[in-house]
């Protein structure tokens, strides 16, 4: 009966150190309160992007402030991260920021919104990929892909 008990209770204590390490990187992603000031905001005048325009082109001007906004759920370990930047039109604007769903109180484990902001700064194409992966999975294929297409423009008056 020892070995048993000995045997479970090692179980708990992983099962205590994942959720620890689980809830780290949740709070890594969790965003900072959002202020006028902050690009992070979607206004009128942005473009936001979502799951559904996917493989898609835009053509936003030059000034223009760009959300991609992917679900996802970081409780499972998974997170959107940048994979590529191909060209110069566009930057990233800060790091992705997280926000959940709302939900009913007491759930747990529900998904929700990571945002990821770019401005363009120049005219040309920009190729911007995105990955959904677990960040310790390095040789592990990401769980979906996002790929959008960016076309600076000269702004029209």
């Amino acid at each position: 009966m020892l070995l048993e008990g000995r045997t479970a209770i090692e179980a708990l204590h992983r099962v205590g150190v994942m959720a620890a390490v689980l809830g780290a990187v949740f709070l890594t992603f969790v965003p900072a309160q959002a202020s006028p000031a902050n690009l992070n905001t979607p206004t009128c005048a942005d473009l936001v992007l979502k799951d559904s325009d996917n493989a898609k082109g835009f053509e936003p001007p030059v000034g223009q402030v760009i959300h991609i906004c992917l679900k996802g759920n970081p409780t499972t370990g998974y997170l959107w991260a940048v994979s590529g930047v191909d060209g110069a039109s566009v930057r990233q604007v800060g790091k992705i920021q997280y926000r959940p769903d709302k939900k009913p109180a007491k759930v747990v484990g529900s998904g929700g919104v990571f945002t990821a902001t770019f401005k363009t700064v120049d005219v040309g194409w920009t190729t911007v990929t995105f990955e959904y992966r677990r960040p310790w999975e390095k040789d592990t294929a990401p769980a979906r892909t996002f790929v959008v297409y960016l076309r600076g423009m000269t702004p029209r008056d």
